[in-house]
């Protein structure tokens, strides 16, 4: 098992299966863009705003590429106003449907008429 340099931001008990995941900064610096992209697609016009969450702890993992984070997001938005918030403990629905509660994730919304 591999030697945890930080402390999981969740309890982790004895015989409890995990799952180790990896990603890179670059993929980090990304995603927001990335998310941001998917749900603008569905939009005629550009919408009045995009809202969006972001996992603190991701943030924390990148926080020296945050201008270059908000830099990717503005390219992809375009006119779109965007606002950023960094959380902890995501909640919301997945593409399968269920609200489910998770960490290190992002989500947004526009707000506006889609097709």
């Amino acid at each position: 098992m591999p030697d945890f340099k930080e402390e999981p931001f969740a309890e982790v008990h004895q015989g409890e299966p995990l799952t180790l995941m990896q990603g890179s900064r670059t993929s980090l610096v990304a995603r927001a863009a990335r998310t941001g992209g998917r749900v603008l697609e569905p939009f005629d016009a550009p919408p009045a705003g995009l809202l969006m969450a972001y996992c603190a702890g991701c943030m924390l993992a990148i926080e020296d590429d945050i201008p270059a984070l908000a830099h990717s997001l503005r390219q992809t938005a375009g006119s779109t106003p965007f606002l950023v918030v960094f959380t902890y403990g995501e909640q919301g629905p997945t593409t399968a449907g269920p609200n489910r509660h998770g960490n290190l994730m992002v989500g947004a919304f526009g707000i506006g008429s889609t097709r």
